[in-house]
C-alpha cells in the first residue's frame, strides 16, 4: 500500500500498519480497519470510522495501485522536523 502523509499541528497519538490493501489506523487509543481490498479504480473520500478523527483523507486505486492519504500528526514546533510528510509505503 502506497501512503502518503500530510502533517498536521495537533495532540494526537497516532498509528498505522498495512497487511496488503488492510489498514489499521490507530488513534487517542481506539482502533479501527480499513478494507480497500475490493475498491475499484477511482477516489474514495467519505470512509465510515469508529474513530475520533478520520485520519484518511481520500484512497485512490489508479491502474490497480492503492494510494492512501493520510494525516500525520505532530506536536508544535519542537516536532516539526520530525514530523512524517510526503510519499511511503506502508
Amino acid at each position: 500500500m502506497n501512503v502518503n502523509y500530510t502533517p498536521q499541528d495537533d495532540f494526537v497519538v497516532y498509528d498505522y500498519t498495512a497487511d496488503g490493501d488492510v489498514l489499521t489506523a490507530t488513534v487517542d487509543d481506539k482502533t479501527d480497519t480499513f478494507d480497500f481490498t475490493d475498491m475499484p479504480d477511482g477516489v474514495a473520500t467519505e470512509l465510515d470510522t469508529t474513530l475520533s478523527r478520520c485520519p484518511i483523507q481520500r484512497a485512490e486505486r489508479v491502474d490497480g495501485v492503492l494510494t492512501v492519504h493520510l494525516i500525520a500528526w505532530y506536536w508544535g514546533a519542537a516536532n516539526y522536523e520530525n514530523r512524517l510528510e510526503g510519499e511511503a509505503t506502508l
